[in-house]
Order: structure tokens, then sequence, then C-alpha cells
């Protein structure tokens, strides 16, 4: 590799851990780099960010400094992530993951 030892650790760019291209390489915060992540293989509803509940509607929910943030009650697993994914956009900047 090429420059400085990093001062955190490395996170790839598209979530692809054997793509070890410098350009799809930067340097990331532990919360940087969960915040990268894809979805869960046990995620139920097939969206990041989204869980359905005992009520029927779905709830979106987004980590942050070590905290989860409550988006709120959705009719739709799609306006769900949608509010995950505006979230992630505010809270993540260039390290929102929208679960691809």
């Amino acid at each position: 590799m090429h420059g400085a030892d990093p001062k955190s650790m490395i996170d790839h760019i598209d979530g692809d851990c054997f793509n070890l291209r410098a350009s799809n390489l930067r340097e990331a915060t532990n919360g940087q780099n969960q915040a990268n992540g894809r979805i869960q293989k046990n995620n139920s509803t097939g969206v990041k960010g989204v869980r359905l509940v005992p009520s029927g509607r779905f709830q979106a929910s987004i980590g942050h400094d070590n905290k989860a943030k409550y988006l709120g009650l959705f009719d739709t697993k799609e306006a769900a992530h949608a509010a995950y994914c505006k979230a992630a956009n505010e809270l993540h900047k260039e390290f929102a993951n929208y679960g691809n």
C-alpha cells in the first residue's frame, strides 16, 4: 500500500471485503465502518433499518453514536426504508449504506 499507516480502521467503500483496490479503501472509524455495512442476514423485512412490529406496521430506526435512533412507524416497509435512507444521508453522509 502507499502512504502512511491509517490511524483507525480501513473501510471498503463498496462493502466488498475482497475488493482491495486502493480506490475502494478509505480510513474510517468503527462507527463509520458499521454505517457502511450491508443488511444483516437475519433481517426479515429485506430492507436495512426496518423491522415489522407486532401491530403489523414497520418501524424504522438507525444506529448513530452507539445508540439506536427511532425514526417512526410506517404503514409500508418502503416508507419506513425511505425514512431510514434520509436519516442515513444526514447522519452518516458518505458512509451511508442503504442495504445493498
